[in-house]
């Protein structure tokens, strides 16, 4: 468990004790939150007119929204970072709505008008920080600087978008906050930046910012194509937002994984036997969890959002990803490979449920886990005796075992999802 203590006005905004404890809490990406909505409410004219003019952006608000749905099926808390990225009249009343009190100074108008539009049982879980103080805007000073000094450097050929992919509109806006500033480092610049390039550094600039701010008891999930940029800075510059020396051994490599890796790896490995079970291949940006309910549900959002937040009472996911965050924070390597394998161990079980057989011979200690309530020696020679039944009573005895491990949720959601697919391909036969 990760203890977050937050300060006295954050506990106010939030109305929670300030010594909470939390297993984990999820900085959300505004433009991430922007895609689900445009799944979720694509018949606002705002949204319509978006999807009418870039309909391949879709896909991209589907990766937005299987994140979404992810988060709020491991993270015990969201937020957003919702102050206004354009000049907006300050003003000091307060939005109080029942399920959130949020400053309107600091908050953009369309995060709360989105907020309201969600099932009230989602946006009660999620809310807006606000970032104010001194350490903030150093932060923010030193993010600038450094998304115009990679933007104005070699390393601009790696983090650049890729063709076809959209910049959000308002960092092209000359209202951005941030404007004036970039404009003002691009006019001292010996080389000047394209007005292309100055827009992506802001937009960089967000997302290192994000990052820093999420930095303690908080794990930032960016927006895809800020995540690919993110991926791209190496973490001894981006840790220099926080004015932080790096605090690795001299000689040696952090290859600490970072915080959104477990879910990668874990869905790595999960697309791939889905791929075995299906022929149906996911990219691994895709959080496995969200791809999951998105499949069952035929992405009807109501559902996924009712099932998502079922996930989420229970529990179970939370707690497994607690643990994993918790080996990963304290350094304990070999604890958090030992937790990564017994899922991988109960995603193989789920498979053979579906029928998934597999040559390596290591495998056959998933056979323990079903028997692992009989003495040794019974327990051994139930193995045997299933080794030496004919192959079609083999696959029956195999099916029944993996019954018996079937009971997890990451292990539901694979069989699930595989049937999902199965589904839609013998629909298309008709």
């Amino acid at each position: 468990m990760v203890r977050v203590t937050r300060t006295s006005s954050l506990n106010s905004l939030l109305a929670i004790p300030a010594e909470e404890s939390f297993m984990s809490s999820a900085l959300l990406d505004n433009s991430g939150f922007a895609g689900v909505m445009r799944c979720y409410r694509p018949e606002m004219a705002a949204h319509r007119t978006f999807l009418d003019r870039f309909p391949e952006h879709r896909e991209v608000d589907h990766v937005s929204t299987a994140q979404f749905l992810t988060a709020l099926c491991i993270y015990d808390h969201l937020s957003l970072e919702g102050s206004s990225s354009g000049h907006e009249d300050s003003q000091a009343d307060v939005i109080a709505d029942g399920t959130h009190r949020i400053r309107r100074d600091f908050c953009s108008s369309w995060v709360m008008d989105l907020l309201k539009e969600l099932p009230s049982e989602v946006s009660s879980v999620i809310s807006a920080n606000e970032y104010s103080s001194a350490d903030f805007d150093q932060r923010n000073f030193r993010s600038r600087r450094l998304a115009f000094t990679l933007y104005a450097s070699p390393l601009v050929e790696r983090l650049r978008l890729r063709r076809g992919e959209k910049l959000p509109d308002v960092y092209t806006a000359e209202s951005h906050v941030d404007r004036p500033f970039f404009e003002r480092m691009n006019s001292q610049a010996g080389s000047p930046l394209s007005p292309d390039f100055l827009a992506q550094a802001m937009f960089l600039h967000r997302g290192l910012l994000l990052e820093a701010c999420a930095d303690t008891g908080s794990t930032y999930l960016p927006y895809l194509y800020r995540g690919r940029m993110l991926e791209c800075v190496p973490p001894s510059v981006a840790r220099q937002i926080n004015g932080s020396a790096d605090m690795i051994v001299p000689l040696a490599s952090d290859t600490l994984p970072g915080d959104t890796e477990s879910v990668r790896i874990l869905s790595g490995f999960y697309y791939d036997m889905l791929a075995r079970l299906t022929w149906t291949r996911y990219d691994d940006t895709v959080p496995f969890i969200g791809a999951a309910i998105l499949a069952k549900t035929g992405f009807a959002l109501d559902r996924s959002f009712d099932l998502a937040m079922e996930l989420r009472q229970e529990g179970r996911l939370r707690a497994l990803f607690g643990e994993l965050d918790e080996h990963r924070e304290t350094g304990d390597r070999v604890m958090y490979e030992i937790a990564i394998d017994e899922i991988k161990s109960d995603l193989a079980a789920a498979g053979r449920h579906l029928g998934l057989r597999d040559a390596n011979p290591d495998l056959q200690a998933l056979w323990s886990l079903a028997t692992f309530w009989l003495p040794e020696a019974a327990r051994k020679a139930a193995e045997g005796a299933i080794a030496l039944l004919p192959s079609g009573l083999r696959r029956m005895a195999e099916r029944v075992a993996g019954m018996l491990l079937t009971a997890k949720p990451h292990q539901m959601l694979l069989i699930d999802h595989t049937s999902a697919l199965r589904a839609v391909r013998t629909a298309g036969r008709k």
